[in-house]
């Protein structure tokens, strides 16, 4: 997976650079959805500050963006959590999808069994 940190007129420090690798990479290990590339992108307006998180996985591209009062910090763990929502929703519905075709292949053995 590819990640690029991008500050928009705001030096992003290395701990941060670290924190955010970290929570994305076990990301890609949860959900194994082949996540191709994250792009994380860092701002601050006024006293607001702003995570924009966009990932590109095999099929689709998401987006998220939260803000924090705090830091950096809470603004990433904010938007990081809505992707993982997003994801989770994403494996759901790929998964649901290709289970619901086996019930119905199922259930129509079934009936035309009961019909001889």
């Amino acid at each position: 997976m590819e990640i690029s940190i991008t500050g928009k007129h705001v030096d992003v420090p290395q701990d941060l650079k670290a924190h955010m690798e970290e929570r994305l990479l076990r990301l890609d290990d949860k959900y194994k959805l082949k996540i191709v590339e994250a792009h994380v992108v860092l701002k601050q307006e006024k006293y607001i500050y702003v995570a924009e998180l966009k990932v590109h996985v095999k099929g689709a591209d998401l987006f998220a963006e939260e803000t924090g009062d705090e830091n950096f910090f809470e603004a990433f763990d904010k938007v990081f959590h809505v992707m993982e929502t997003q994801l989770q929703r994403r494996k759901e519905k790929i998964k649901g999808h290709h289970g619901r075709q086996k019930v119905t292949k199922i259930a129509d053995a079934l009936v035309e069994e009961e019909n001889e």
